[in-house]
């Protein structure tokens, strides 16, 4: 077995709701042409290629902060790690595990201030 970290990919139900807020970036109007970046099914025949190859998951750029303001990039964080999260259930032999999308610009709409507190991390809600 071998594990590849950092693989990107932009599950269906996050590029749909990006398009509209980014209709013009690339990552709206070029990766649907990368199949295996937006499509699970491409991907999986892509792994199929290299026996016992398993991947980490991490959500394709732009980086959520850069799509939208801090009182919608938790939103769009959950709509990604919801399905990067569905994939790994469903494909479990082939996706162990995903790497989740924080939008550090509402830091504190998804880690409670309690934890931050604890792991001395400041500033945040700045």
């Amino acid at each position: 077995m071998m594990i590849d970290m950092f693989n990107h990919f932009m599950p269906k139900a996050y590029h749909d709701r990006i398009a509209p807020l980014i209709p013009d970036n690339p990552a709206v109007t070029a990766f649907p042409r990368l199949k295996t970046l937006v499509d699970i099914e491409a991907r999986l025949r892509l792994l199929d290629e290299f026996d016992g190859l398993q991947q980490v998951l991490s959500l394709a750029n732009p980086p959520l902060e850069l799509i939208a303001p801090p009182d919608r990039t938790p939103e769009l964080a959950r709509i990604a790690n919801d399905a990067l999260a569905e994939i790994c259930r469903k494909y479990p032999d082939r996706f162990p595990t995903f790497i989740a999308a924080m939008p550090t610009n509402n830091m504190l709409k998804i880690v409670p201030a309690t934890v931050i507190q604890r792991l001395s991390v400041k500033d945040l809600d700045q």
